[in-house]
């Protein structure tokens, strides 16, 4: 992702310092749209003599699309007006819809007329930038566009201008259309950009921390793609280095990616052991989210080996974790296996009060809650103490205050 990124960055700095071309097409997705619009403002902020316009309305048709930059012109000109500067002229009629003139030709004159603003004999460059942040009609943007540069001979509009226009990827063309006035780029970021990057980076000599932050990411992503034997000599190999370097921090993350590893394999002992090991180095590293991810990851094993008092010891550390870290859906959850595991001991009257917590989280924040699960985990709730009846009356109350609050 990064390589492309930088591509582009330089074929804009390369684009404005060169001198025998007008245009740069940019084929691109939508969404790298932002990602180009923000190469262009990096440039604008690094340039002390370049004027520079950049575009991002909607196109819809050519004669909105040119009415919303003779808007802007118009803006500027009434600002400097009332500013009591002399600098801008008024805006041509050229520029403006009327007298049978196309959108490309009005375009044409927005260009002349911003060009007789700078001095000519200073080298100022116009940079347009023209990326819409939607196009409705691909093939009258490319019309448009193409009908506005000149198959030969330069005009007088032209000189200094630098136009860098997008186009949506659909357009490009392994033989676009030639113009020596126009340069074509494509830019689209790859699939599995980054883990790509991520996995070159390895090959390089890269300093101990580099390398032990890699391994752990490249690791995640290949745990994210069920490829879990491909990720645990990664883990490994992170968690030496993280203990050469003293680095709890990246102890705790490689410890807990090699609990997760082992719990993907159905190695329950090993999974726990790892997740246990990785308390001491998280706590030290203040972790708040590796603590929470392990106290859940412990919490769940103890209730399949149905150690329910051990389960609740873990869940409420996560409970008090989540709270910190102000993680509400997190904590509803939280309390949700807290009274599941509290149903299965000597003390389940105390479910209730968790269900009740959670009801009134999801009150709190009607959106951001399984609500559905904490009306029925209440009834299990009571059901468990041997007081359904009562259950299912608290559960309706409540059903109908979530809905209240949902309106």
């Amino acid at each position: 992702m990064q390589k492309a990124f930088d591509k582009l960055s330089q074929t804009l700095v390369d684009f404005v310092d060169q001198r025998e071309r007008m245009v740069l097409s940019v084929f691109t997705p939508e969404a790298e749209a932002a990602l180009m619009l923000k190469l262009l403002l990096d440039l604008q902020n690094s340039s002390r003599n370049d004027l520079f316009y950049l575009i991002t309305d909607p196109f819809v048709t050519a004669d909105r699309y040119v009415d919303a930059i003779v808007n802007r012109l118009e803006s500027e000109y009434a600002a400097d007006v009332e500013s009591g500067g002399t600098e801008l002229r008024p805006i041509p009629e050229l520029c403006r819809q009327g007298n049978g003139r196309l959108a490309h030709q009005r375009l044409q004159s927005c260009f002349a007329y911003v060009r007789s603003l700078l001095p000519t004999d200073l080298g100022h460059r116009i940079v347009w930038g023209m990326a819409p942040t939607e196009i409705a009609n691909e093939r009258e943007w490319e019309r448009f566009v193409l009908s506005s540069i000149p198959e030969s001979g330069i005009e007088s509009w032209m000189r200094g201008l630098r136009w860098i226009v997008r186009f949506p990827l659909s357009q490009h063309r392994d033989d676009p259309k030639t113009n020596k006035f126009v340069e074509h780029f494509r830019f689209a970021i790859p699939p599995n950009a980054a883990e790509n990057e991520l996995r070159e980076s390895l090959q390089t000599h890269l300093s101990s921390d580099a390398r032990a932050q890699a391994l752990v990411q490249v690791a995640f992503i290949d745990m994210a793609h069920s490829r879990t034997d491909e990720a645990t000599p990664a883990l490994r190999e992170s968690l030496v280095i993280g203990q050469q370097l003293e680095d709890p921090a990246m102890q705790a993350l490689a410890m807990l990616g090699l609990g997760d590893a082992a719990w993907r394999k159905g190695n329950i002992e090993q999974s726990k052991y790892w997740y246990e090991c990785a308390i001491i180095p998280a706590g030290e590293s203040n972790q708040i989210m590796s603590l929470s991810i392990i106290a859940e990851r412990l919490g769940d094993i103890a209730f399949q080996e149905e150690k329910f008092e051990d389960a609740v010891i873990y869940y409420e550390q996560l409970v008090i974790l989540k709270r910190v870290i102000l993680d509400e859906h997190g904590l509803v959850v939280a309390l949700l296996k807290r009274s599941r595991a509290e149903q299965h001991t000597s003390n389940a009257a105390a479910s209730i009060v968790s269900c009740q917590e959670a009801l009134l989280m999801c009150h709190a924040f009607p959106t951001a809650h399984p609500q559905d699960e904490c009306l029925s985990e209440l009834a299990n709730a009571y059901a468990s103490v041997g007081r359904r009846a009562e259950g299912e009356r608290e559960r309706v109350e409540w059903a109908l205050a979530l809905q209240g609050a949902d309106s």
